[in-house]
């Protein structure tokens, strides 16, 4: 999965042939400008954080996306999962929040750190 911008439009890509070739993915959820981290916890989902506190995810291979709602405002530099359920996200202001049910809800973790956390989990 690759994304980027042009203009206001966002783009993400996807692949299933190993990135031989390489499809636009349709039905991304709508004002968000652009996406800042991506991971892939197996070869079917995969979660992208970017502006506005926003998370997506797609269950297909990147063919469809769904918006995972967080109590972020701020820019989430940072996104990885350890399995299809269990994530984290972090960014701005020191946001850090993790969910156990795939995006289904999140749990703000408490930190006295407050910087913009790029490339967390690297």
């Amino acid at each position: 999965m690759v994304g980027g911008t042009s203009s206001s439009i966002t783009r993400v890509y996807f692949t299933t042939n190993s990135g031989t070739d390489w499809s636009a993915a349709a039905g991304l959820p709508l004002n968000t400008s652009f996406y800042s981290a991506c991971t892939v916890p197996n070869e079917t989902i995969a979660y992208a954080s970017g502006q506005s506190g926003r998370v997506i995810k797609t269950i297909d291979g990147g063919v469809n996306w769904s918006s995972c709602n967080t109590a972020a405002t701020g820019i989430l530099y940072s996104v990885h999962f350890i399995s299809k359920d269990v994530g984290w996200v972090a960014g701005a202001g020191g946001y850090i929040a993790k969910t156990t049910d795939g995006g289904g809800s999140w749990v703000q973790q408490g930190t006295t750190i407050i910087r913009y956390y790029h490339n967390l989990f690297c």
